[in-house]
């Protein structure tokens, strides 16, 4: 496991999946119960596992870059007056992904570069390292301790979801669907159980 992120992905793909062994009772079955957590996780890290060999042996297109960034990271909606809003934030946001899939820790190591488990990468090493999650004039100290709880267990955490989903999707069949305006994900929209944003 490289890092919480990761983790995070190969315990429950994001969802709610903690578990609890009270120590009271029988040995045997406090044993058994271990057993089969234990089996469980084994079970889910072969599918994470499966699932990041099949994103480190798929290339992505550059064109196919750009529409799961704008998917992540979409200029936010016009006012209700029309106005348009300011969509600074989200240029930003996707030239540092996009940075980060080309250049960032690892991912220009000739084994992923270009591919869509470097996209993943990108993104939770935006999330994790660079994602500003607090008041522009909060100390440097104070949103590093922000973005641990953002990318573990808030807003974060879900578009890493949603990422590894969108990369599974590519994975899968090669392209990935540009939502229709009526199916765009709002902020906090309920989708399969995890919030995205």
């Amino acid at each position: 496991v490289v890092c919480q992120n990761t983790l995070s992905l190969a315990m429950g793909s994001g969802k709610d999946s903690g578990f609890a062994i009270r120590h009271k009772g029988n040995l045997a079955d406090n044993l058994a119960e271990a057993q089969k957590i234990m089996g469980i996780a084994l079970e889910e890290y072969e599918k994470f596992s499966e699932a990041a060999t099949a994103m480190a042996n798929k290339q992505i297109k550059g064109k196919d870059v750009d529409i799961v960034l704008n998917i992540l990271y979409p200029n936010p909606e016009h006012k209700a007056d029309g106005t348009p809003v300011d969509a600074t934030n989200a240029i930003n946001e996707r030239a540092k992904v996009k940075e980060l899939f080309e250049k960032g820790a690892g991912n220009d190591d000739s084994s992923v570069k270009g591919t869509v488990w470097a996209l993943l990468n990108g993104v939770t090493d935006y999330i994790a390292h660079w994602k500003n999650t607090g008041a522009a004039k909060a100390l440097s100290h104070e949103k590093k301790e922000r973005r641990f709880p953002y990318g573990l267990f808030g807003d974060g955490n879900a578009k890493n979801q949603q990422m590894f989903n969108l990369g599974m999707q590519y994975v899968e069949k090669g392209k990935v669907e540009i939502p229709k305006p009526a199916e765009k994900q709002t902020r906090k929209a309920k989708a399969g159980g995890v919030l995205i944003n």
